[in-house]
């Protein structure tokens, strides 16, 4: 039996005026995942929530799956989040800094030129975005079919 299979613990749930978050601290990553319409505001509470769980379960990596998210952000918005959640790994102790974060989306929510990793990269967040489930995984060195 994988590691990460053994005893998932749903830290924290919560529906949101359009989006359904969830985060589930696994053995080897936390796995965030979200369903329903684009909300900054909402994507901000996720990324709260999501590092608050990091400070008090710290993991090496974290899932991000916003494949069921639907909507197109504006450019503005592209920006802000990653901004906003890089904001917050500051606030992390130093070794948590360096915690491999995966996001995983469609287009049109997810931009096709990456411009949110981008962003995100050069705040000093450690951070792929894909539409791959599996390609994810791998950035954060967890079993395919282990998730």
């Amino acid at each position: 039996l994988p590691l990460c299979l053994i005893s998932p613990v749903v830290l924290w749930v919560e529906s949101f005026s359009k989006m359904h978050v969830e985060i589930v601290l696994k053995e080897k990553f936390l796995h965030v995942r979200a369903s329903g319409h684009y909300s900054l505001d909402e994507m901000n509470a996720m990324s709260r929530a999501m590092f608050a769980a990091l400070q008090q379960h710290p993991r090496a990596s974290c899932l991000i799956d916003c494949s069921q998210v639907t909507g197109s952000p504006t450019l503005n918005e592209r920006f802000e989040w990653p901004r906003f959640t890089a904001r917050l790994i500051e606030d992390l102790p130093a070794i948590q800094r360096q915690t491999r974060f995966a996001f995983v989306a469609s287009e049109p929510f997810l931009d096709p030129g990456r411009f949110g990793e981008t962003v995100a990269v050069n705040r000093g967040v450690n951070v792929v975005a894909t539409d791959s489930l599996d390609e994810a995984l791998r950035w954060l060195g967890v079993e395919t079919g282990s998730a």
